[in-house]
């Protein structure tokens, strides 16, 4: 017969109270933030630009449209654009689910302090660009230009 042993671990008492005193203070830092309405992910409230209407289309042939008032503004070859394409596919899920057509545009949208965001008013849903690194930023300045390029009724309004 053999003789089982347990084995008790044993949490040293200064680990037990450094742990419970992280808890403690992040409740207490949460419920404060909550009472004085202080959030962290609320953006600058600063003036909306313009916005441009475009719509995101994958031809069957791979090539990636970005279509604006006066039609196709900008392509893409199959392999690039690759932020665009899961754009595209991330919005048309949604779309799909809301039961929009996918070929409806949403709103390309510039604030004055240089950050860009897409609205799609019938889905509710908004993204905010400029979380995705300035590559992607610099891709919607470029759609952003050509959307305004080909809007004859625009108002003039520059980049800088």
């Amino acid at each position: 017969m053999s003789a089982l042993h347990a084995h008790q671990q044993v949490i040293p008492r200064p680990v037990a109270w450094m742990a419970g005193l992280l808890v403690a203070l992040s409740l207490l830092g949460a419920g404060a933030a909550r009472l004085t309405g202080y959030s962290a992910t609320t953006l600058p409230d600063v003036p909306l630009l313009g916005e441009a209407a475009i719509a995101l289309h994958v031809r069957s042939d791979d090539i990636l449209e970005v279509r604006g008032n006066d039609g196709v503004v900008l392509s893409y070859g199959p392999g690039e654009a690759g932020f665009l394409r899961g754009l595209q596919r991330a919005i048309g899920r949604t779309r799909i689910q809301a039961g929009v057509a996918l070929d409806t545009p949403f709103q390309l949208q510039r604030w004055a302090d240089g950050r860009f965001s897409l609205a799609d008013p019938h889905t509710g849903s908004h993204i905010e660009l400029n979380a995705f690194g300035q590559d992607n930023v610099t891709l919607f300045h470029d759609v952003w230009v050509a959307a305004q390029n080909t809007d004859p009724g625009r108002e003039d309004r520059s980049w800088e």
